[in-house]
């Protein structure tokens, strides 16, 4: 039986547990990876940070200093499932950034590149890499903000590959709220390791 909302029970001391299960996950970063998954910090090459550049140009010129894009910070991680290889890349700045979180790209390797493969709107942190596979790719959980009942808690999401790309939005299906615990890795704790996408 998988861990949805009817399974665990919709209330605020299961959803407090679980974030301190997922954040203590930080203390014990490789014991618990997904099967045959390997994850390790990725620079912000020269390739992977064009990709990114692209991804935010916009025709429209900044015209604001307080979203310039040029404030846009990265923290980037690679992980090698089966063979496959994908970069989680979290991009938080004025023009990737909400009230309910930022964007989270996967990408993956594209002859001398990158190409994105999923774009995931308002994602927080902590954010893991579980056991589960899907399409022989990790299941992604990510951080949810819950502006209804559990405003005050927020969830994890599991976000399952169907072969193509990744769910966009974390908040409905075919994500999946996450009320119990499932193992996986923290990746993602918060925001210090990253580096700004404009020198």
């Amino acid at each position: 039986m998988s861990c949805t909302w009817s399974w665990c029970g919709r209330t605020r001391l299961r959803l407090r547990v679980g974030k301190i299960l997922v954040l203590a996950g930080v203390m014990a970063v490789g014991s618990l990876a997904a099967a045959n998954a390997e994850t390790v910090p990725q620079p912000l090459t020269p390739s992977l940070r064009h990709v990114l550049q692209a991804y935010l140009a916009d025709p429209v010129p900044d015209t604001d200093p307080q979203f310039s894009r040029t404030k846009t910070r990265v923290y980037a991680i690679r992980v090698t499932q089966s063979g496959k290889s994908e970069i989680l890349a979290y991009l938080a700045g004025p023009w990737t950034c909400g009230s309910g979180g930022c964007n989270l790209l996967v990408l993956v390797p594209y002859r001398k590149s990158y190409r994105i493969i999923s774009s995931i709107d308002v994602v927080e942190m902590p954010i893991r890499i579980l056991r589960t596979v899907s399409h022989g790719r990790p299941d992604i959980g990510v951080w949810v903000r819950d502006y209804g009942k559990y405003a005050d808690t927020g969830y994890e999401a599991r976000l399952r590959f169907n072969g193509k790309s990744y769910p966009e939005n974390p908040t409905i299906p075919p994500a999946q709220p996450l009320l119990c615990r499932v193992a996986g890795e923290v990746v993602m704790a918060d925001r210090s390791k990253s580096e700004l996408l404009y020198r």
